[in-house]
This record gives C-alpha cells, sequence and structure tokens, in this order.
C-alpha cells in the first residue's frame, strides 16, 4: 500500500487538479444566464468530485467517492458500484436540494417589497 507521505502527495495533486477543473467550469459556465442555476451548478459539482469515501472495506485510507465507485462499478460489478455510489449520490441531491432552497428563499426575499428609508442627516456641517 502507499506510505502516508504517498498519500497526502496524492490528495494534493488531486485537489491542485480539481481546482484547475473547477476554475476551467467557472469559465465555462459564465455565460450561463441564470445566476441560481450557474451558482447551483458550480456547488454540485465541487461536492461530487470532493466527496470522500474508503478505498476499501475496513481501510483507513479515503479517495474520491466518484473514483471509488466507478472502479468498483466497472472491475467487480453494480453492487460493488453502491458501496460508494450510494453515499456519493445521497451528498449530491442533498447538496442540491439544499443550495435550491437557498437560492430560492434569497429570490423570494429580494422580490419582497421594501419600505425605502429616506437617509436621516444627524451630524453638522463644518
Amino acid at each position: 500500500m502507499f506510505t502516508q507521505e504517498e498519500y497526502y502527495w496524492a490528495w494534493g495533486v488531486y485537489l491542485g487538479a480539481f481546482v484547475v477543473c473547477l476554475f476551467a467550469w467557472w469559465m465555462l459556465s459564465a455565460n450561463i444566464k441564470w445566476r441560481a442555476v450557474r451558482h447551483i451548478s458550480r456547488i454540485v459539482l465541487a461536492v461530487f468530485f470532493i466527496f470522500p469515501w474508503f478505498t476499501e472495506q475496513g481501510s483507513d485510507y479515503l479517495s474520491p467517492a466518484w473514483l471509488v465507485s466507478g472502479i468498483e462499478g466497472a472491475f467487480e460489478g453494480k453492487d460493488a458500484f453502491w458501496r460508494a455510489g450510494k453515499p456519493l449520490l445521497l451528498t449530491s441531491l442533498v447538496t442540491l436540494v439544499l443550495t435550491s432552497l437557498l437560492y430560492t428563499l434569497l429570490w423570494w426575499r429580494g422580490s419582497q417589497p421594501q419600505e425605502r428609508q429616506e437617509p436621516t442627516f444627524t451630524g453638522e456641517l463644518d
């Protein structure tokens, strides 16, 4: 298996590559007209690719859940896919629902008419 240092280096390289890919998606999604859809897609993408899961059963090492579920699904069958796939899909769904609710709440709060307050002057002019 890997040493602890190799494990940290692997995660460092993965996170560095993820930041580059997230930046690329950030630039590509800048053309999406609806701000909420643009931001929700960025958040869900980040959660999907960063969410960790145990590499093997009984292992202390964590790996990206999409990678674990993809490899296990390809080489061990569809039942093995769900070991890491189920928490990954659940986390992605919860993230999607919570960010959608947040943006719905912000939209609703912003669409409410608010009373306009006149500025008050409390100081003296010198």
